[in-house]
């Protein structure tokens, strides 16, 4: 069984479950595509304070 069933053929996954897939399939190497490069992320946070 995957996780808990909730109805047929739908399970909810324990937050343990999903933090070991979190983890399983998590690229490190990856980069945020969201957002630029040049992200100034204190400047960011001052314009929406």
């Amino acid at each position: 069984m995957i996780g808990q069933e909730l109805t047929e053929g739908h399970y909810m996954l324990s937050t343990d479950q999903v933090r070991a897939l979190l983890r399983e399939h998590d690229d490190p190497d990856f980069r945020n595509l969201e957002r630029p490069a040049d992200f100034d992320r204190d400047a960011s946070r001052d314009c929406f304070a």
